[in-house]
């Protein structure tokens, strides 16, 4: 099932922020940002992510220290986008060509095309929730 959740992974994220946002809670999203990039530390090895966890965590913080409340809902909203969008473009980019698919075709016998389809339609689905949620928030 991981193999499959994590192409959901990020749209799923945003859609929690989003309806944070929606709900009222724009600051608990930017702290629930830097506690989740606080976990994630311990689970990263030798990437990329031993130098841009930390680099995002300290922008999360300086941010909700020093910035005024307009940017930084200004921040948390493009963070929210990202996340969002970012699962929609890895689901198209990847698609049924991704090594996942291939994975969860050999255990599932469920075609490649059939869990490309899947993520696809979950990423759209939290991109047009989670939009509907922050157009009418703002």
């Amino acid at each position: 099932m991981t193999g499959f959740a994590g192409y959901l992974g990020p749209s799923g994220f945003g859609l929690c922020a989003a309806k944070l946002i929606e709900t009222g809670h724009v600051v608990t999203v930017l702290w629930l940002a830097i506690t989740l990039l606080v976990l994630l530390l311990f689970l990263i090895r030798k990437s990329f992510g031993i130098i841009s966890v930390p680099a995002a965590i300290a922008l999360l913080v300086y941010v909700s220290r020093h910035a005024h409340s307009g940017l930084e809902e200004v921040i948390i909203y493009g963070m929210t986008w990202l996340l969002l969008l970012s699962g929609l473009r890895v689901a198209i980019a990847h698609g049924a060509n991704a090594s996942d698919a291939g994975i969860l075709n050999a255990h599932t016998h469920i075609p490649r095309r059939i869990w490309a389809l899947l993520w696809l339609a979950g990423t759209l689905t939290a991109v047009a929730a989670g939009g509907k949620w922050l157009v009418l928030r703002s």
